[in-house]
């Protein structure tokens, strides 16, 4: 198995079963330009400690051929807890 899809299958897991809820995510902006799109989002989910994790994504990607061939995340997020 390719170290991505260990990462995403496991990492992923391990990094969801810190939350009490369910982890939302909402687009708040859509700009689209040409071949490329860029989407602001925003997190929330509250901790198994009781603490918010609430956080800012901005994703910019690009497509090609009706479909996503580019995406990149950034994010502005402390650690679950912190």
């Amino acid at each position: 198995m390719k170290a991505s899809r260990w990462c995403r299958n496991n990492c992923s897991s391990r990094f969801f079963a810190q939350f009490a809820g369910t982890y939302t995510n909402r687009a708040t902006l859509f700009v689209a330009e040409g071949d490329r799109v860029v989407i602001e989002c925003r997190g929330e989910v509250t901790t198994h400690k009781g603490k918010p994790y609430n956080n800012t994504y901005c994703y910019v990607c690009r497509l090609a051929n009706g479909r996503l061939v580019e995406p990149v995340e950034y994010l502005d997020a402390p650690a679950p807890g912190a």
